[in-house]
């Protein structure tokens, strides 16, 4: 099932951008406003680099941050599946339900990210 593709207008470092996705308004205010914080401090810490530098180091941080949400979430299925062969009767077992809460947690925000990084 696709989602209808919605257009958002942002302002991220002082320009204006037109953003094209299926994400909801909220979301996208979310992270636009993320990125200007993160902007913003990237400029205080970082005077002397262009815009262009700092478009490139933000861009890193949040590959990084990306593949450590995939790793987590690798060793959450790891443990989702040590989980199921150690009880593999009690479908109401509360560490599995958790794990598996876990799991879905992570799997929602790498899908955000990835959905970010395709645009």
């Amino acid at each position: 099932m696709s989602q209808k593709k919605q257009r958002y207008r942002a302002n991220i470092a002082g320009k204006t951008y037109t953003i094209l996705g299926t994400k909801s308004h909220q979301h996208m205010h979310s992270v636009i406003k993320l990125l200007n914080e993160q902007w913003n401090e990237l400029s205080e810490v970082a005077k002397e680099c262009s815009n262009e530098e700092k478009a490139i180091l933000l861009a890193i941080n949040a590959v990084s941050l990306q593949l450590e949400k995939q790793e987590q979430l690798m060793m959450l299925e790891e443990e989702n599946q040590q989980l199921k062969k150690n009880v593999p009767h009690h479908r109401g077992s509360k560490r599995q339900s958790i794990a598996l809460e876990r799991k879905e947690q992570f799997e929602k925000q790498f899908a955000e990210q990835e959905d970010l990084w395709r645009k």
